[in-house]
């Protein structure tokens, strides 16, 4: 159904959604952990949006994926622009999903980094609600080391689904160099005993 709005229309929510991208995007870059949403009206606020921005920046942050929530205005942003330029929708789709991992993975990485750094799973001030139910769900089953390997490893195949990348060719290419270095390392060891058996 979303396919058959027309041209103009495409524009006009494009235009709304990069408008809307921008502000999210400046509620969350002023975002105040002391500001609830529950503040007065007549208190003066720091987010550059003041209460629409205080509402946004809480929920977004706090409530769901913490700093990851800045892959919102991110596909916000994407979803307008390939609306105004008239892109395909499955590629709009995938960049946004791309995008939206992206988040979730930040979000659990803030928890992760912070239990492992001062051991306190109840501190969501950077990683979120959302993200630390999550964190604390994997790291029930798998444990620390668990949760690490899972995050480097989902890592390695957002970036290489993102940028169409093998991860098979890049680790033989890996594997390759490393061979080259040690092979490189083995000569320059070889000619120097030589050097020295010569004096």
């Amino acid at each position: 159904m979303v396919k058959n709005i027309t041209p103009r229309q495409s524009e006009i929510v494009g235009i709304l959604l990069m408008v809307l991208s921008v502000l999210v995007l400046l509620s969350l870059v002023s975002y105040n952990p002391t500001e609830e949403p529950t503040l007065s009206p007549e208190i003066k606020s720091r987010n550059l949006l003041g209460y629409f921005g205080i509402f946004v920046s809480h929920f977004l942050i706090k409530m769901t994926i913490g700093w990851g929530a800045l892959s919102f205005p991110i596909i916000l942003g994407i979803a307008g622009g390939g609306l105004f330029t008239r892109r395909p929708y499955d590629f709009i789709t995938r960049q946004c999903l791309y995008f939206l991992g992206l988040g979730i993975w930040l979000g659990i990485f803030f928890w992760t980094a912070e239990i492992l750094i001062s051991s306190e799973p109840e501190n969501i001030t950077h990683s979120g609600l959302v993200s630390a139910f999550l964190g604390i769900f994997l790291y029930d089953i798998i444990g620390s080391l668990g949760l690490t390997l899972t995050l480097f490893f989902s890592m390695t195949l957002l970036v290489s689904g993102y940028f169409n990348w093998s991860v098979y060719n890049g680790c033989k290419i890996a594997v390759e160099y490393l061979k080259f270095q040690i092979e490189k390392i083995r000569r320059i060891i070889n000619e120097r005993w030589a050097s020295i058996e010569n004096k």
